[in-house]
């Protein structure tokens, strides 16, 4: 369980989500009663996830204005 932890927090930190998805994935299915891979999956979700989907739309709504700003 640990080691896994370990490796799920690992790949998230180097940007690999998906290979932390699956590992957290896989611990919550080998270890249903125990909480910690339910709470190191909620905490990559929030706290590694986020401020990339806050940077992408904070892009998007930039990129909009810009558009904006040109075609007038």
């Amino acid at each position: 369980m640990k080691i896994g932890l370990l490796l799920g927090k690992t790949y998230a930190e180097w940007g690999h989500v998906s290979d932390a998805v699956a590992v957290y994935d896989s611990l919550i299915k080998s270890y249903p009663e125990d909480f910690q891979g339910y709470l190191a999956k909620v905490y990559m979700e929030s706290h590694i996830l986020a401020p990339y989907s806050v940077e992408r739309n904070l892009y998007e709504s930039l990129e909009r204005i810009v558009i904006v700003a040109y075609e007038t």
